[in-house]
C-alpha cells in the first residue's frame, strides 16, 4: 500500500499510522515516527506492518492478515516538527484478504497420473526408433551407391 503526501516547507520528524476504520470505531494498526533519514521501520504484533518512507510517499508491506482484517484502511500523517502540528489523512483502501490464501499454503501439489507419464515415454520412445530406422535405411543406401554405383545409374 502506498500512501503519499505532500508537505509545505522542510519537515524533519512525521508519523505515520494506519487506521482500519469500520462503522463505528476506528481501529490504530500500526505507527511509526521517522525523520527525513527515511529508514525502513517494522512494527506491529498480530499484523507486521513494514514501512518505507520516502520524501513524498510511505510504501507500507503488511503480513500476517486474516480474514477478518478485511475491511477500509487508512493513512494517517501527522507533522511532529516543526511547527505547526498537522494532521493529514488519505483515501480509504479496501484491502480484502481472502481464506484460499491459508487453504493454498496447506495443500499439496496434486500428483500427475502415471498414465500421462506412461504415454508420453512410449510416444517417445516410438519417435526415437522410428528417426533410428530411418537414419539407417538413408545410410544403407548411400552405402550401396557407394559399394554399386553402376547398379544406381539412370537410363
Amino acid at each position: 500500500m502506498v500512501c503519499g503526501y505532500k508537505t509545505h516547507g522542510e519537515v524533519t520528524e512525521m508519523r505515520f499510522s494506519l487506521l482500519k476504520k469500520s462503522i463505528n470505531q476506528t481501529t490504530e494498526i500500526c505507527t511509526f515516527s521517522y525523520t527525513t533519514n527515511y529508514k525502513p521501520v517494522t512494527v506491529g504484533n498480530d499484523i507486521q506492518c513494514e514501512g518505507f518512507p520516502g520524501p513524498k510517499n510511505v510504501t507500507l508491506h503488511m503480513s500476517g492478515l486474516q480474514t477478518e482484517d478485511t475491511g477500509t484502511y487508512i493513512c494517517r500523517l501527522e507533522v511532529m516538527y516543526p511547527p505547526p502540528y498537522l494532521i493529514r489523512e488519505g483515501n480509504a483502501t479496501f484491502v480484502y484478504v481472502s481464506d484460499l490464501i491459508s487453504e493454498c499454503a496447506q495443500t499439496s501439489d496434486p500428483q500427475e497420473p502415471i498414465m500421462f507419464e506412461w504415454t508420453l515415454a512410449v510416444i517417445c520412445a516410438v519417435i526415437f526408433l522410428y528417426s533410428i530406422i530411418v537414419t539407417c535405411i538413408l545410410l544403407f543406401s548411400k552405402l550401396l551407391e557407394l559399394w554399386y554405383p553402376s547398379t544406381f545409374i539412370e537410363q
